[in-house]
């Protein structure tokens, strides 16, 4: 029963990582949910003498399933709608990248953004800003996920706020023991972001190039408790 109830996610992450089949991601969700079938089957089917108890079942968690999936949605589908908007302006000429300018659009404001929406908003924000200066490729995915860092109050709230009930602490106990770690991961980025920030093309020396080191700290050690 177990490898059964775990075989959806073994086809999923088999279809999406295994690169030999042309699915696609809508593909690999539904035969994941075709796999799904028969462990719903035998616990709530002829487990229980009955196949009528499967399609109810169905029924009522395809609804509970809609109803939690609409605030992700709804904060994706504002997040996407902010990159169309601020991508209507691809006939302005880009701003040439520098240090300072290519770290304020990834860590503070997109960190920011990212810490009041979540699901990768500010990754958005900060990747829609990159191109505007001319930073593309590999080396503009990488920066945009520096502002996925400060993620148990972004991308992972409500997987923070699940967790602080699951150990019955208080969410902001939880957020605070958190804060150490995030901390100190703020002051380990500065030698990556050197990095990227030139890979990115800014003009190497002056004092933009000094910007990471320099604003990193201040952050870290209001992260921290």
């Amino acid at each position: 029963m177990i490898l059964l109830a775990l075989l959806p996610l073994l086809v999923l992450l088999g279809l999406l990582v295994g690169g030999r089949t042309r699915v696609g991601p809508i593909g690999a969700c539904l035969a994941a949910l075709m796999a799904a079938l028969p462990a719903l089957w035998l616990g709530h089917g002829a487990g229980q003498g009955s196949g009528a108890a499967l399609p109810a079942l169905l029924c009522r968690e395809t609804a509970l399933g809609a109803f939690l999936a609409l605030q992700p949605v709804a904060v994706v589908a504002g997040g996407l709608l902010f990159h169309a908007a601020v991508s209507q302006g691809a006939g302005v000429a880009p701003r040439p990248p520098t240090a300072a300018r290519i770290f304020a659009v990834t860590l503070p404001l997109g960190a920011f953004l990212e810490s009041v929406t979540g699901f990768s908003v500010g990754a958005v924000f900060a990747l829609t800003a990159l191109r505007g200066m001319g930073v593309g490729g590999a080396v503009s995915v990488a920066l945009a996920a520096q502002a996925l860092v400060l993620v148990p109050w972004g991308g992972l709230g409500p997987g923070t706020a699940l967790g602080a009930a699951l150990a019955g602490v208080a969410p902001q106990e939880l957020a605070r023991i958190a804060a150490w770690p995030t901390a100190a991961w703020l002051l380990l980025l500065a030698p990556l972001l050197w990095r990227l920030v030139a890979a990115g093309g800014a003009p190497p020396g002056g004092r933009g190039q000094r910007a990471p080191p320099a604003v990193l700290a201040p952050p870290a050690r209001l992260v921290g408790p």
